[in-house]
């Protein structure tokens, strides 16, 4: 959940439609403005996730809409380039984990998927939550890693 809590507009690869994973999330304290960002746990973990073009164009919207909060907002934004920050509270700082975790609901019902399959799993629901694609939009690759609209 770190790993998507911490992605950043630049993590985008918006001509070769992916999503480069190269840090996490770590808040010990619970704290909104004390956050670090740390690499993940083991080479393993950083990676890159083939997206489709539906999915650029619905990033590039919720980008759009990120900034007209910031507009709005001027120096008040604490903007540092996340794509999934608050809005209310402290805008422009990332989410909470927990946020992420409300919204995955019962996602990793099986025990026998991967540490891995599930982060990649996360991503595509939270990209659906929040960018805001219907429901049954999405198709997720196992075998190849990665996420498609259809």
């Amino acid at each position: 959940m770190g790993e998507l809590v911490a992605l950043k507009w630049k993590d985008i690869d918006f001509d070769d439609p992916a999503i480069g994973i190269t840090k996490t999330y770590y808040n010990l304290t619970n704290n909104t403005i004390k956050y670090e960002l740390v690499p993940p746990k083991t080479r393993r973990l950083r990676r890159k996730i083939t997206i489709d073009e539906d999915i650029i164009k619905a990033l590039q919207k919720h980008n759009e809409v990120q900034n007209k909060v910031k507009d709005r907002l001027g120096l008040a934004y604490h903007d540092k380039g996340f794509i999934f920050a608050k809005k209310e509270r402290q805008p422009g700082y990332p989410i909470f984990i927990k946020t992420v975790e409300n919204r995955m609901g019962p996602i990793r019902a099986s025990q026998s998927i991967s540490n891995e399959l599930y982060a990649n799993l996360c991503y595509f629901k939270m990209l659906n939550n929040l960018v805001g694609f219907p429901p049954a939009s999405f198709r997720f690759h196992a075998t190849a890693g990665t996420i498609a609209l259809g």
